[in-house]
């Protein structure tokens, strides 16, 4: 006997990127513009009350994964209201929608202290390289 579908059709959120798909899309920039040198690794956790965490690291691959934690999103089933933080900053920030989001995380990835770590891992990769 065939199995039934009792689920119908079931809806999707095409026109809402999440902050998971906007920071492997992120990911895989910062791929390509270091060339390898840099990657990217996300790690989800579940936390309490149906809530996840979305762990965004750099890592230099040439210096034994060297992880460095950037930032992180937290959310519930719905990807938006997203809970922004990093380290850097103060205060978490709530994102409203993807667009919110975005603006937040372009204001981090362009800062002065994020450009900074990203030059410096970049420079001890390319020593490891060299030396090899």
């Amino acid at each position: 006997m065939p199995t039934k579908n009792m689920w119908g059709d079931l809806p999707t959120m095409e026109d809402t990127e999440t902050p998971l798909q906007i920071m492997r899309e992120q990911a895989n920039v910062l791929k390509q513009a270091t060339r390898g040198l840099l990657n990217a690794s996300i790690t989800t956790t579940p936390l309490t009350l149906g809530q996840m965490r979305h762990s965004f690291y750099l890592v230099a691959p040439l210096l034994n994964d060297y992880r460095h934690l950037l930032f992180s999103v937290e959310h519930g089933i719905d990807p938006y209201p997203a809970r922004f933080s990093a380290p850097r900053m103060v205060k978490p920030a709530t994102c409203k929608s993807h667009k919110h989001f975005e603006l937040i995380l372009t204001a981090l990835l362009q800062d002065a202290s994020t450009r900074k770590a990203v030059a410096s891992l970049i420079a001890n990769s390319q020593a490891v390289k060299q030396a090899a």
